[in-house]
């Protein structure tokens, strides 16, 4: 029942008719989704508004006012007497350089239309991608058992969010270096000589946040590293440690340190 209650704390939830039923008569879940739905209150989840790249409709703009101030100054010679009927070229009329303005304007703003709408889509995937993590991390916060682990490296610094028995954790981190074009930051989490890829994530301004899929309890690893690879991530880890840390022991999180986490998820 958790991530639904958590989904729907979001108002991402499934509708479904049993688990609806469950909530209506369990006042445990009622409970939990009243404490999910306080955190969410919490949580950035406006999209910040991004202006339409100008340049296209500048460039049409532009030529159509060239085109038109080109014709008006043009000089116009002075009618001759009428000659024989004969095929030949017209030349442009008023209303030719406004049909052939306006049928460019249309092609480019159709243009300008299809790379807006791409520009949504992708935006839509990763607002969605998004919402998911913000439901692990609502999950997390409103667990007694959320502890931290500190993490770290020659430069970066950050800390690691898990309960023993969840197979998933917020890593949030500090201070990356700037990666050239091509390569990301992956995870990868450790135990009897091995390692398994926890994800990939990209840093800006040398800060991220990601939700680590370990596949199996967070208390089954004994530690976590970050290295640089190729963007798509590796199956073996090819870089040296960004950040290393030991997942043994941990850090009870207080209330004070939840909402912490919660101010550097915002920024």
């Amino acid at each position: 029942m958790q991530p639904w209650l958590a989904a729907e704390a979001l108002g991402d939830a499934a509708d479904d008719p049993a688990v609806r039923a469950h909530l209506a008569a369990c006042p445990r879940c009622q409970r939990d989704l009243r404490q999910y739905r306080g955190v969410a209150g919490l949580l950035p989840f406006g999209a910040a508004e991004v202006a339409p790249p100008a340049s296209l409709r500048d460039r049409v703009i532009g030529a159509v006012a060239a085109a038109a101030a080109s014709e008006a100054a043009a000089p116009r010679a002075p009618e001759a007497a009428p000659a024989p009927r004969r095929r030949r070229w017209l030349a442009p009329s008023r209303a030719g350089w406004s049909a052939a303005a306006f049928a460019l304007l249309s092609v480019a703003l159709l243009l300008w239309n299809l790379s807006l709408q791409r520009q949504i889509a992708t935006q839509a995937g990763i607002l969605a991608a998004s919402g998911q993590g913000w439901q692990s991390v609502i999950v997390l916060l409103n667990d007694s058992s959320l502890r931290w682990y500190g993490i770290s490296g020659s430069q970066a610094s950050g800390r690691v969010w898990a309960t023993p028995e969840s197979a998933q954790a917020c890593l949030v981190a500090q201070r990356l270096p700037a990666l050239p074009s091509g390569q990301v930051y992956q995870v990868w989490l450790a135990r009897d000589g091995g390692q398994v890829s926890g994800g990939t994530f990209e840093a800006r301004e040398g800060n991220a946040w990601v939700i680590v899929q370990a596949g199996e309890p967070i208390a089954s690893y004994s530690s976590m590293f970050v290295t640089v690879e190729p963007a798509g991530g590796s199956d073996w880890p090819t870089g040296g440690p960004v950040l290393n840390g030991s997942l043994a022991g941990g850090t009870s999180a207080s209330a004070g340190e939840r909402i912490e986490l919660i101010r550097l998820l915002h920024d």
